[in-house]
């Protein structure tokens, strides 16, 4: 490019009517974006985005009245209410069940875990639904089919089989939300726990349990 002084000012010209142009034409995009909301999960996803200061729950109230002293107590306080009698254990395994001996239920599993049904669940699932501890989102499962479906069929079916839940399945992440309407959000009862597990499991679940359902 040349520099000579004219050339210099008419290139500065043309790259602030890019610039402005270029903002211009992202806010429409954001625009239409926000008007194309209709239902109440992508809203709260866009609130989610928005949010600067994201709403988590901080040191709230015991029933007697005290207040929590610490992140850890809350937390305690919220499983206390929402989840009585739940403990931290260590599993250090699992044991596994024999294989199903009737050759007629394994013909029953063989018809239940098919690949067509095995794509039918994966796609019921909206694709950015929040994910469990794997972090593993129904777009991500949507977006690999032709590649994980088989072997989804040999692990779903030997799960059957095996009656065995694989043990990072089985773990379940919970966010606590604050109910709408109420004037405080000072107690465990204030909020509502949200229980985010392994998609995995959710289309092993959604498929079984449409065939017991049929």
């Amino acid at each position: 490019m040349s520099k000579l002084e004219r050339d210099m000012n008419s290139y500065r010209a043309k790259l602030n009517l890019y610039t402005k142009e270029l903002r211009k034409a992202k806010r429409d995009s954001w625009a239409r974006h926000c008007e194309s909301i209709e239902n109440t999960s992508e809203a709260a996803r866009l609130r989610k985005v928005l949010a600067s200061n994201p709403t988590t729950p901080g040191y709230i109230k015991h029933p007697e009245g005290s207040w929590s002293n610490s992140s850890q107590e809350t937390l305690e306080l919220f499983m206390e209410t929402h989840f009585p009698g739940c403990k931290n254990t260590d599993i250090p395994g699992s044991k596994q069940s024999n294989l199903l001996e009737s050759t007629q239920q394994e013909l029953n599993i063989e018809q239940i875990i098919t690949e067509q049904k095995i794509i039918w669940a994966i796609n019921s699932f909206k694709p950015y639904k929040s994910a469990g501890p794997d972090e593993i989102i129904p777009a991500f499962l949507q977006n690999a089919l032709n590649v994980i479906v088989p072997w989804l069929r040999v692990i779903f079916t030997s799960c059957i089989k095996l009656r065995y839940v694989p043990m990072s399945w089985r773990k379940v992440k919970v966010v606590f939300i604050p109910k709408a309407g109420k004037p405080t959000h000072s107690t465990a009862k204030d909020y509502r726990p949200i229980s985010l597990s392994s998609f995995l499991l959710k289309t092993l679940s959604r498929r079984t349990s449409m065939c017991t359902r049929k």
